[in-house]
């Protein structure tokens, strides 16, 4: 059971991000069908809870860790490649706000990041943005309003702002490298930090969130790098390959300014027309 709302989790995920990008794009649709798999993530999410709590999930001890490795080895992937092109940095990483259920992911994330820059490169700092109190109500109109308390909340995506995002970055000016695994705001263009991306003070990746928008970001080089779930990615129980770069391929696309071009192409749906 907790397999499928897992999968169910991951997918509602995806499309809800695809939808507020159609929203933005001007599409009416798109709002209402991000809110829809919004729910949907929300309530898978409390689903598993209820089952840990429960002990009716006893069995989904090894889908969780299979999860988690993922997690590890995506993060681990992005990592080896900023290594090998940005050695000597120093990186800000920028995180998912701390609850129980986000708990376990962000230390994978940090765990796989670190594998990957090895001695290379050095995580100077890690943040995570300031949930505004608005922000629990939002559950309420996405019909979540009995989340349990400090474990929901809504997609950063409607409460992130480029300021808040470009005030973490700010504390940390000797960082030369952003590692974000939340993604952007959803209004990034309006970020202050593009200015210290063009006069090459800072380098930015990607280790979440949407890159639906984001084509023109790669092709410019204000984005060097970002993981990507793979539109083909396969989702099941069995343990991740042993080989990172096989693991790698069935859940996810490394992008880069190199490659967008050919992405694109090879996934018409990766990015806005």
């Amino acid at each position: 059971m907790t397999k499928i709302l897992l999968i169910l989790m991951v997918v509602a995920g995806i499309v809800m991000l695809f939808g507020m990008a159609k929203q933005k794009a001007g599409e009416d649709w798109g709002r209402p069908l991000a809110i829809v798999c919004a729910i949907i993530a929300l309530a898978c999410a409390i689903g598993q809870i209820v089952l840990r709590t429960t002990n009716i999930g006893a069995g989904s001890t090894g889908v969780a860790k299979t999860e988690l490795t993922y997690v590890r080895i995506s993060m681990q992937k992005l990592g080896q490649y900023l290594a090998e092109k940005y050695p000597d940095s120093k990186a800000l990483v920028i995180q998912d706000p701390e609850t129980k259920t986000s708990a376990d992911r962000r230390k994978a994330a940090l765990e796989g990041l670190k594998k990957g820059f090895g001695s290379k490169i050095t995580i100077a700092a890690t943040e995570s943005p300031a949930v505004p109190k608005n922000a629990k109500g939002m559950m309420g109109e996405m019909g979540m309003s009995g989340a349990p308390e400090g474990e929901m909340l809504p997609p950063m995506e409607y409460w992130l702002t480029p300021q808040a995002f470009d005030g973490l970055v700010k504390k940390h000016g000797d960082c030369n490298l952003l590692v974000s695994t939340i993604g952007l705001p959803s209004q990034f263009g309006k970020m202050a930090l593009w200015r210290s991306v063009k006069s090459k003070k800072l380098k930015v990746a990607l280790g979440g969130g949407s890159i639906f928008e984001l084509k023109k970001l790669f092709l410019g080089k204000y984005i060097v790098a970002a993981v990507a779930y793979n539109p083909k990615a396969v989702y099941d129980d069995k343990k991740p390959p042993s080989n990172i770069d096989e693991a790698f391929k069935k859940r996810y696309l490394l992008i880069t300014p190199e490659n967008v071009t050919q992405l694109a192409q090879q996934y018409p749906g990766l990015f806005m027309q």
